[in-house]
């Protein structure tokens, strides 16, 4: 394979055990999809606003964090094309 594999990108991967290269896959990989709202999830704080449960990292109470102002342009739409 070091004929086939020229270099590692973005970072080095071990190839000494399966295990290690398991672990730094699952740490570094990321989605590329932000499929709805504005909060980057993630389950480091360094890298993202909510984990995978949708909990705001470090605040223990939080009543939403849902940004509406979409709303303003769909109200918009809908009275310009229903009328």
């Amino acid at each position: 394979m070091k004929e086939i594999i020229g270099e590692d990108y973005p970072c080095p991967i071990p190839r000494q055990s399966d295990e290690a290269m398991k672990r730094v896959i699952l740490e570094r990989s990321q989605t590329g999809f932000h499929s709805c709202g504005p909060l980057r999830l993630s389950k480091d704080i360094k890298q993202g606003v909510v984990d995978p449960e949708l909990r705001v990292h470090g605040a223990k109470i939080i009543a939403s964090f849902m940004h509406l102002s979409f709303l303003l342009f769909l109200i918009a739409a809908s009275r310009i094309l229903c009328t």
